[in-house]
């Protein structure tokens, strides 16, 4: 009896271990590397429009009137207070300034996602001279495969806790790249609305806050680039450290999130509005 329920658990995990090895890791590359070809697809395709019919472009330039118009009751208020706000050109500058780069938002975009590419593709040629393998998880999947050979088959060994591990990480590191996925979408329909609020004080802080979040996902593609090319260098794949790594390597992959929040989290903006970084 023990030893068919052993070997109904033994073939179920070998099943698992197939299907995320079928499918998964190829997902997986195509969540993590984001391009400006983001913008031609859907749903980013049908809000950043080449016509006068943007909403969101509509919006930001809503909240640019009523931050104009919250400056001239601001102005009309400090000739009985005396607390003037800002000086008038600045502030008008400003605002030209603000309109400019909502109007070229698309552009903008597609530009840092493009400077974004280069720098992944940068971190990718410098692993593939060390490895001689194209950097990806589709070459992870391989030295997975490659350490499965060298493992027990029983789902109840330490091997098969291991196996069992590496096929949990893989399936939650889809959902995980999802959230991010979704993220950068969010981030980038939203820019023109952030953009605006920069302009006032009172919303500058919302600005601050969603440029950290979408630096932090976009450099997450880079951070990923450089924990693949660990295992993916190793040549001696029968070693116990060799396990280590691999389980250690999906860890911090599941981990990315708080990893790379880690590295750039301190970056904050200081009382004048330049970024500095806390100490």
């Amino acid at each position: 009896m023990a030893d068919n329920l052993l070997n109904s658990i033994n073939i179920l995990m070998e099943k698992i271990y197939k299907s995320v090895e079928g499918s998964v890791y190829e997902l997986l590359d195509k969540l993590l590397t984001i391009s400006p070809s983001i913008l031609d697809k859907e749903p980013l395709k049908y809000i950043f429009k080449e016509d006068d019919k943007n909403g969101l472009i509509f919006i930001a330039t809503s909240l640019m009137l009523f931050y104009v118009v919250q400056y001239i009751i601001l102005k009309l208020i400090s000739m009985y207070n005396g607390k003037s706000p800002e000086n008038v050109f600045r502030f008008i500058l400003k605002v030209i300034i603000c309109v400019t780069l909502v109007s070229g938002s698309k552009y903008i975009c597609s530009t840092i996602l493009e400077i974004n590419s280069i720098f992944t593709d940068i971190i990718s040629s410098f692993g593939e001279s060390i490895t001689g393998e194209k950097i990806s998880f589709v070459s992870f999947k391989e030295v997975v495969i490659d350490l499965e050979k060298y493992m027990s088959q029983d789902a109840i060994s330490l091997d098969g806790l291991i196996k069992g591990f590496i096929s949990y990480g893989a399936v939650t590191l889809v959902i995980n790249y999802a959230v991010r996925y979704v993220t950068i979408i969010f981030s980038l329909m939203t820019m023109p609305i952030m953009i605006m609020f920069s302009l006032s004080p009172m919303t500058r802080g919302i600005f601050y806050s969603w440029t950290k979040i979408t630096a932090i996902n976009l450099c997450m593609q880079w951070i990923v680039k450089i924990l693949l090319i660990i295992p993916i260098s190793f040549r001696q794949t029968e070693g116990e450290i060799f396990k280590i790594v691999v389980i250690g390597t999906i860890y911090l992959l599941y981990r990315i999130n708080m990893f790379s929040k880690e590295l750039f989290g301190n970056i904050t903006a200081g009382k004048d509005g330049e970024f500095k970084k806390v100490f």
